[in-house]
C-alpha cells in the first residue's frame, strides 16, 4: 500500500483512524479510502511523499601530471 501525507485543509481538526487529531504540519499515512473520503469532504489536502533526490554528482577524473 502506498503511503501519502495527510494535511489538514486551514481551519479544519481532522481525527486520524486512531483517534488523535492530524497534525497542522500534516502526517505520513496509508493511501487508504478513509482518507481519500477525507479528502473528498474537503477534510484534508493529500500530498505525495517527497521523493529522494538522487545523488547526482560525477566523479572528476583524475589528472596526473609529469614531474
Amino acid at each position: 500500500m502506498t503511503d501519502i501525507i495527510a494535511k489538514p485543509i486551514k481551519g479544519k481538526r481532522v481525527r486520524m483512524e486512531s483517534g488523535k487529531i492530524l497534525p497542522l504540519e500534516g502526517a505520513r499515512v496509508p493511501r487508504t479510502s478513509f482518507w481519500l473520503r477525507r479528502a473528498n469532504d474537503g477534510d484534508v489536502e493529500l500530498l505525495p511523499l517527497p521523493v529522494a533526490k538522487a545523488a547526482t554528482s560525477v566523479a572528476k577524473p583524475e589528472t596526473k601530471t609529469k614531474d
